[in-house]
């Protein structure tokens, strides 16, 4: 069985990583499966994947220079699709609904294509219509990343319920928990043993709730006058204008942002909330690399997979972009410490029992099979 695994850039993102995850679970416990890699652009993962399998770099983005650069890329992209078409797969695994242009470069003909989709309205849409009706022309089979992405592509897309498999992300439970892999969140920031914690984590997208951030901290930090309270946010760089008003807001000493820290889930252990702020977001991966620690979630309603995953009591949602709710939900569990602490053991049993990669990535190869046999 020979697979072609297509992923639109190797950013460390959540998308990206759990192909990559997977990918090494694949040649760590299915050897006869036989794997190469189309990457659509660089990024910090890419030596990673180079390193697991036959890598073909694509870069889309780059056509986009200047003339003679340009022209450059489009020699070298030619001579890569030219190289991947003369070869035979059973299978193409397309790891994001983005890769539309991409689909469009092979000649897949009759062999089956799966679409495992990251994504939600807000990058769907932003990717044009002319993405939407390649990926619907070339795709198989739809895995969506939560039933909130399958609802999203029925309803908004016109794609059948037939053709439409949830598959969540999964992440390597054994690994996140082993003991010499723990960091301490703490000692990065040069804070007191009893500091308390509060994690958020994303790039510096509109779609992630970014800006939501501090006015919910300084809130917090407003009605409960504890100094020991720290908010943290890790990923993606700070805008002018949240820069702006972290240095104007009163409370600089106490809300932190990290770029970029890898393998940041390691450092989770200490926190004591995790805010998922996004306006939408299919089903983020942090939410599990948080929750593993016991660490309850809390995010807003109707903003995809997250509200799934805290249901059954492992977790709680306030209103869409009520702030003001968010802010007197964290100080009541804040308050109620054995409050908290169930609801991060119920959604850790709950993450153990449906989440590690040894249930999904078994999942997703029978599903594979069960594609090409078709």
């Amino acid at each position: 069985m020979k697979i072609l695994f297509i992923s639109h850039n190797a950013h460390r993102a959540g998308a990206q990583l759990l192909l990559l995850n997977f990918i090494r679970w694949l040649k760590a416990h299915h050897k006869n499966i036989d794997l190469e890699i189309l990457m659509g652009g660089k990024g910090a993962l890419l030596k990673e994947f180079e390193q697991l399998a036959k890598t073909y770099l694509v870069d889309t983005g780059a056509l986009k220079k200047g003339n003679l650069s340009r022209l450059t890329n489009q020699i070298k992209n030619k001579k890569r699709i030219n190289t991947i078409n003369k070869n035979t797969y059973d299978l193409y695994y397309s790891n994001t609904i983005l890769n539309g242009e991409l689909l469009r470069m092979l000649n897949t003909g009759s062999t089956p294509v799966i679409c495992h989709v990251h994504e939600m309205d807000y990058w769907i849409s932003k990717a044009g219509a002319e993405n939407i009706d390649l990926i619907k022309e070339k795709t198989s089979y739809f895995f969506s990343a939560s039933k909130a992405v399958k609802s999203i592509l029925t309803a908004s897309y016109e794609i059948p319920e037939s053709k439409i498999v949830p598959v969540y992300v999964p992440i390597d439970i054994k690994k996140i928990l082993s003991v010499n892999q723990k960091q301490s969140l703490r000692s990065y920031l040069g804070l007191d043993k009893n500091t308390i914690l509060i994690g958020a984590c994303g790039t510096e997208s509109f779609r992630k709730g970014k800006d939501w951030f501090i006015p919910i901290a300084v809130q917090v930090l407003e009605q409960t006058k504890n100094e020991k309270l720290h908010f943290v946010w890790i990923g993606g760089k700070n805008s002018a204008e949240l820069q702006f008003d972290l240095n104007r807001c009163g409370y600089k000493n106490n809300i932190h942002f990290i770029e970029q820290l890898p393998d940041a889930h390691t450092y989770f252990n200490e926190l004591s909330l995790f805010l998922m702020l996004s306006r939408e977001d299919p089903f983020p991966t942090v939410n599990l690399e948080a929750g593993i620690w016991e660490t309850p979630i809390l995010c807003f309603f109707n903003t995809g997979g997250t509200n799934e995953l805290i249901e059954d009591g492992c977790g709680f949602a306030v209103p869409y972009a009520n702030l003001s709710a968010m802010t007197d939900k964290i100080i009541y569990l804040l308050a109620n410490e054995t409050e908290r602490k169930l609801t991060g053991k119920r959604l850790k049993d709950k993450i153990i029992a449906k989440y590690d990669i040894e249930i999904i990535g078994s999942e997703m190869v029978r599903l594979i099979k069960q594609k090409i046999n078709k």
